[in-house]
């Protein structure tokens, strides 16, 4: 509203809510009584009515005197002719706007400071408005207004403190609430005006204006300005307007954290974790605001990851999380997330509030906490890794019938047959064991990324519109094996790029529909092939392949420094990290991972070419360079 009603200098208009009806004054257009009392009131136009908040104005002259009544109701009737003419000039403004007028926003009220921040935010907008009004009337307001003037804002603060005998105002009009109505309409803002939140705003808002008021009053008799309530002690008609404070809830947060973790590049299976995360922590707290989440909070998400059922989604569709923990626990489900599912969900949650705490969004992280770590890493559980493979597991999955003879290898790669079948099923385990590269890395090669630099081949692990990299330090030049050329490898690479359908170099594998991971299907193809191979399951799984790769690695001698070159480890230091990312030291790195041998794994019935002739095939393949 105009800052006339906005500024307090005149008294709140209120309409008739007492049981004895206003009875109008003969001759007198806007002049009423109420038992002996006088009052002022005007009908609001109906057009008006939104604007204004109330389909008339009321006003006690404060008098049981006729004669004084009919004094004081000129200056009303001036002052509400201003309020309604302000009223139309904002309706006329809201007229000449394009487009459709935008929809209240919803206001959410963190916590008492938060309150606290609101109510300063009005006074300030309030005391500023009186100010200037003062200002640029004082010098033509008569000695007998400012006694009126004073007179009613005495009667404000008296229906404030409770300091009057006589309560002229009713008591719900003196307890804040109008005032937090007049504010939300002022900046577009609603609230449900019977939740705990809308009543502390309308006490703070109250103790705001009563400390207006008071200002007003020494104001207007000449006193020297002061503060009165320590709400509000260092704000005057000088201090900047404040910036809206804003509350923002646990659902904006997951919504703002996965925005800008996805316009940073992150794999869309790590965002998919996030929003698996996300949505936990949206149904448990997702109205709420994040500055008002606490310790408590942070228990019973943790609790919530301890008891929540594996694959719940799928086992229990379309119910809440608790709901179906209920159901799983009446059902004897005792099946839990893995550990580590649980781990990284804590800690994702925790990115999420770290992330608000860095904004400025909330003054602390609810789930910094040491102790929390050990809750959900067991100690007999904090050291344990996915085992390398044995050499006896080597041999068992190398001498299956995928590597020495199946029906084919779709849905019969366990059958005894006459045909080896050199696709992805075949070369990417093979790939893993001698480079230690990561299954995505070697699911997404392009036949493009075999290359060739001085007669070396090598794998170029790098970024592209369908290939991700877990980190900077997983970019890299990783040399081909020399078993690798015995087995056939670049005559397969040959016949890829033979073909113009595709540019992928395993182009059967096709990533999955929510990560865009290509490692995801064949991941799940390669725990079964482990299970038809050992007829049961075991703990290792194709990122075993890396550990395995360092074991030996390790034991033929080689830097590890240069180990995590060749992995993609981020442990070398930058000196190192620009050294060995020199194209010139390729060859050095090809010498170093030509030295790794599995002794005792022999691999030769997977030789294409007689190992006498390995070296004229290597020669063939240098003069026709691959780029």
């Amino acid at each position: 509203m105009a800052s006339l009603i906005k500024s307090g200098v005149f008294s709140r208009m209120h309409q008739n809510t007492a049981t004895k009806r206003l009875e109008k004054v003969p001759g007198h257009t806007h002049l009423f009584r109420r038992g002996a009392r006088y009052y002022f009131r005007i009908g609001v136009p109906e057009k008006l009515r939104p604007i204004v908040g109330r389909r008339e104005i009321t006003k006690s002259l404060n008098t049981a005197d006729f004669h004084k009544a009919k004094e004081r109701i000129s200056q009303q009737e001036q002052t509400c002719r201003e309020i309604l003419r302000m009223a139309q000039n904002q309706l006329d403004a809201k007229r000449k706007r394009i487009g459709k007028p935008k929809p209240a926003e919803h206001l959410l009220v963190a916590d008492e400071k938060h309150a606290l921040a609101l109510a300063r935010k009005w006074f300030l907008e309030i005391e500023r408005n009186g100010a200037e009004w003062w200002q640029e009337n004082r010098l033509s307001i008569s000695q007998e207004d400012r006694t009126e003037m004073l007179i009613d804002l005495w009667h404000q603060k008296a229906a404030i403190t409770g300091e009057a005998e006589d309560r002229i105002h009713e008591s719900d009009h003196d307890d804040g609430k109008l005032e937090v109505r007049l504010f939300l309409q002022a900046h577009n803002l609603k609230m449900n005006e019977q939740s705990e939140e809308f009543s502390l705003l309308a006490r703070l808002f109250r103790e705001a204006r009563l400390e207006y008021v008071r200002r007003q009053q020494d104001r207007i008799t000449g006193k020297a300005m002061k503060p009165y309530s320590a709400l509000f002690r260092e704000l005057d008609e000088r201090t900047p307007i404040l910036e809206m404070p804003k509350a923002m809830t646990v659902k904006q947060l997951t919504i703002e954290f996965i925005k800008a973790y996805s316009q940073i590049g992150k794999a869309a299976k790590t965002i998919l974790q996030y929003q698996i995360t996300a949505n936990t922590l949206c149904e448990l707290f997702g109205a709420r605001a994040a500055l008002s989440i606490v310790r408590e909070d942070v228990d019973k998400f943790c609790t919530i990851l301890d008891t929540m059922p594996r694959n719940m989604v799928k086992k229990y569709p379309k119910m809440t999380t608790e709901a179906a923990i209920a159901k799983a626990a009446k059902a004897g489900d005792t099946t839990r997330l893995a550990p580590n599912t649980r781990r990284n969900r804590f800690f994702v949650a925790y990115a999420m509030f770290k992330y608000a705490q860095e904004a400025n969004l909330i003054p602390a992280n609810p789930f910094s906490d040491r102790l929390l770590k050990a809750r959900f890493i067991p100690k007999e559980e904090a050291t344990k890794e996915r085992p390398p493979f044995t050499l006896e597991e080597l041999q068992k999955i190398f001498k299956a019938p995928l590597y020495t003879g199946c029906k084919n290898d779709g849905y019969h790669y366990a059958h005894r047959g006459p045909n080896v079948i050199r696709r992805a099923r075949f070369w990417v385990p093979l790939i893993g064991l001698f480079h230690g590269m990561r299954e995505n890395e070697i699911c997404q090669l392009h036949t493009a990324d075999v290359k060739e630099q001085d007669g070396i081949l090598y794998f170029d692990i790098t970024k592209g519109d369908d290939k991700r990299l877990k980190n900077k330090s997983s970019a890299r030049a990783v040399p081909l094996h020399p078993e690798m050329e015995k087995m056939g490898f670049m005559d397969y690479v040959a016949k890829r790029r033979a073909d113009t359908t595709s540019p992928r170099l395993f182009p059967e594998l096709r990533a999955a529909l929510h990560s865009g991971s290509y490692a995801d299907p064949f991941s799940n193809w390669f725990r079964a092939f482990l299970k038809k191979v050992f007829g049961r399951k075991i703990d290792a799984v194709f990122h075993s392949f890396r550990h395995s790769f360092k074991d030996y690695a390790t034991k033929a001698g080689i830097p590890p420094h240069r180990i995590d070159r060749l992995c993609g480890w981020s442990g070398e230091t930058g000196r190192q990290q620009r050294q060995y990312g020199s194209d010139k030291l390729i060859p050095e790195l090809a010498v170093e991972i030509a030295r790794i041998k599995f002794d005792g794994l022999d691999l030769s019935h997977l030789y294409a070419v007689p190992v006498k002739s390995v070296a004229q095939h290597r020669v063939r393949k240098r003069r026709q360079p691959v780029t």
